[in-house]
């Protein structure tokens, strides 16, 4: 059965903290074992090589996954998509406290990130179903972004200390216990945001949405700005390290990226429900990415000052573009919408690791590249804007 969002009033409205919780979770769980899982996969007699496909497996699963749990979100309703992906990612952490071998921790890796998979497009979207005005939309983007800042910021060393403490397992049996009460949470507290419509109506593919110029300009915006991140997370800690400055001080860049990138996301949610004002702040946004990344340099205080050029970047482009694509994506398929964003935003992260590292190996500077590309993208998505 097709459904589409409520158009019930404010009063009227399921209260968002459960999807807030699910959005969350669904970054500190993946964010958290990061840190944790290079060296767990080396226990188990794990070559470099195959560590580093055991830690994209998640996003290699994720992606697809997306778009799939994105679509029959919008044809089911978001409830039951938050339940199953609660519930299967909470039975995969119990998986980790058993893997034996190598081969067994890649499939638990790749069915983990497929588990999650209906998480991150099904929250946002129930977020997104009671946000219908401009300006309404405008801080609720501010807060997804300002959430997913955050657990981003906290979530890594927060897995190395509870790791380092209780081991890996006491790691994975603690992410088990927050799923299984998020899963009461969105059980009793969580209200369907869809209302059923036409019995049995056709929901569009996923990829239709392409056709729209106004999206294919949201979704290349979104590749840019996630393209230019991976390229930031394999350059900059190596930049660090060549400089001397040590592992800390990678941390304490990331950290400052993350301020700022909230800070904007947060002080400007309250005067941007205009598109016209998010396309300003799109390609403003672009504009610090680049500054950002073509000012890395060794020297620390340059270093910090172009990540925090970055991170007003991300601050900016964030929001913008969540905005822009809950604006113009039909009625309907806002889940399926979403997903495909955030299958998007997976495969520019993997896209611009990949790149610099074979920038690095040919002795060719990623980050100039990137900020060039992130100027470039820019323009297209302008082009792209006009069309349609």
């Amino acid at each position: 059965m097709r459904q589409t969002p409520s158009p019930t009033d404010t009063a009227a409205r399921p209260r968002t903290g459960p999807a807030y919780l699910v959005l969350a979770l669904a970054f500190f769980d993946n964010l958290s074992i990061l840190p944790v899982l290079p060296d767990y996969a080396a226990r188990l007699g794990t070559s470099p090589a195959l560590i580093g496909l055991i830690v994209a497996a998640y996003s290699m699963t994720n992606l697809p996954g997306n778009v799939l749990f994105g679509h029959l979100a919008d044809r089911y309703g978001r409830k039951p998509p938050l339940l199953i992906g609660l519930l299967g990612t909470a039975l995969v952490l119990v998986g980790y406290t058993h893997v034996r071998s190598p081969l067994e921790l890649l499939l638990l890796r790749a069915l983990h990130g497929f588990t999650a998979s209906p998480l991150t497009p099904a929250a946002v979207a129930a977020i997104a179903d009671q946000s219908p005005g401009g300006e309404t939309r405008a801080r609720a983007a501010g807060r997804i972004g300002a959430v997913i800042g955050l657990v981003a910021t906290l979530a890594p060393p927060s897995g190395g200390i509870i790791a380092e403490r209780l081991g890996p397992e006491g790691l994975f049996w603690i992410l088990f216990g927050l799923l299984i009460a998020c899963i009461l949470v969105v059980g009793i507290r969580f209200a369907e945001t869809l209302e059923p419509i036409t019995p049995g109506g056709p929901v569009p593919a996923p990829w239709t949405l392409l056709r729209d110029p106004r999206l294919l300009s949201v979704y290349t915006g979104a590749l840019g700005l996630t393209f230019a991140m991976g390229v930031v997370t394999v350059y900059m800690p190596l930049l660090v390290l060549r400089a001397g400055y040590g592992v800390q001080t990678s941390g304490m860049a990331f950290g400052f990226f993350s301020l700022l990138a909230v800070l904007f996301m947060l002080l400007l949610r309250d005067r941007g429900g205009q598109t016209t004002v998010q396309w300003r702040r799109l390609h403003l946004g672009f504009l610090g990415l680049a500054l950002g990344l073509l000012l890395l340099e060794e020297e620390r205080a340059v270093l910090f000052g172009a990540m925090g050029l970055f991170g007003s970047g991300f601050g900016l482009l964030f929001p913008a573009l969540t905005v822009l694509l809950q604006a113009y994506c039909p009625p309907g398929s806002r889940a399926a919408a979403l997903g495909l964003f955030f299958a998007l935003y997976s495969l520019g992260i993997i896209l611009g690791q990949t790149s610099a590292g074979l920038l690095l190996e040919a002795n060719l500077p990623p980050h100039r590249a990137a900020s060039v590309l992130a100027l470039l993208v820019s323009l297209l998505v302008g082009l792209l804007r006009r069309r349609g």
